[in-house]
C-alpha cells in the first residue's frame, strides 16, 4: 500500500481523483459496552457489581477511544510516508546539509499531507454486543442500530462486509486485514482475527509484520 502510494504520489493517475484511493478502516469488538448495558438494566445490583459495570466503557467512550487510535494511526502513516519520500530523494538527488534537509522535510510534509487529505479515508466500525461462551449475546434486547448487529461480532465478518459496501469495494483482493490479534492488551482470543479474515475471504497480516515490511522498504 505505502509502496504504491509513494511511487504514485505525483502520478497523473491520482490527480483530480473524486474518490479516496486508500481507505483505512479500524474494526474493533467492544464487548464491555454490551455487558455494561446489560448489567445496568439489572435490579438489585450490589455496590461492587454497580462499580464494576460503571468501570466499563460506554458506547461514546469506546467510539472516542477508537477515534484517537485512528488519529494516531494517521500520524504514524504520515511520518512513515515522509521518511520513504525523503529517503528516496536522498538516494536519487544526493544527501543535503542540515538546512537543505530541513527544507526538504518541510516540502515533503506539506505535499504528503495534502495528498493524504485528498486520497485517504479513515473510518471505524465497532461491534458492541457481548458474546457469551454459549453463543448468546448481551444485552438480551439488542438495539436495532449501527454497531449492535450480531453479525458484526468477530469472527463473523459483518464489519468487514459493511466497510467494503460503504467504500464501494467489490473485489476482496483489494482488502488487507492488518491485525493486532497478538497484542498483549487484547482481550480477544488469539486467532479470532484470522478466522474473521478467512470468513470474509480477504488477505491477512499481523500488524508487526505489516510495519516491519514498511521499515524494510527504506533499505
Amino acid at each position: 500500500l505505502i509502496w504504491n502510494l509513494f511511487y504514485g504520489k505525483l502520478s497523473p493517475f491520482f490527480i483530480g481523483s473524486k474518490q479516496p484511493r486508500f481507505r483505512f478502516v479500524v474494526i474493533s469488538d467492544e464487548p464491555d459496552v454490551g455487558l455494561r448495558k446489560e448489567m445496568m438494566s439489572w435490579n438489585g445490583l450490589t455496590t461492587e457489581m454497580l462499580n464494576k459495570a460503571r468501570s466499563m466503557l460506554t458506547e461514546m467512550q469506546a467510539s472516542s477511544r477508537i477515534q484517537q487510535l485512528i488519529e494516531n494511526l494517521r500520524k504514524l502513516v504520515l511520518e512513515k510516508v515522509i521518511e520513504l519520500d525523503v529517503a528516496a530523494s536522498d538516494k536519487w538527488e544526493g544527501m543535503d546539509d542540515d538546512n537543505n534537509r530541513a527544507g526538504k522535510l518541510a516540502r515533503s510534509r506539506k505535499e504528503i499531507e495534502t495528498f493524504m487529505t485528498e486520497n485517504f479515508a479513515w473510518r471505524s466500525y465497532l461491534a458492541f454486543p457481548f458474546k457469551k461462551k454459549n453463543g448468546d449475546f448481551l444485552p438480551k434486547s439488542l438495539p436495532k442500530i449501527r454497531g449492535w448487529c450480531k453479525s458484526w461480532v468477530k469472527p463473523d465478518c459483518g464489519m468487514i462486509s459493511a466497510a467494503m459496501r460503504d467504500s464501494q469495494i467489490k473485489e476482496k483482493s483489494e482488502v488487507l486485514f492488518v491485525s493486532a490479534d497478538r497484542h498483549t492488551r487484547s482481550k480477544l482470543r488469539i486467532g479470532d482475527d484470522i478466522r474473521t479474515a478467512k470468513t470474509a475471504g480477504v488477505d491477512f497480516l499481523l500488524a508487526k509484520d505489516f510495519f516491519e515490511a514498511l521499515t524494510l522498504m527504506e533499505m
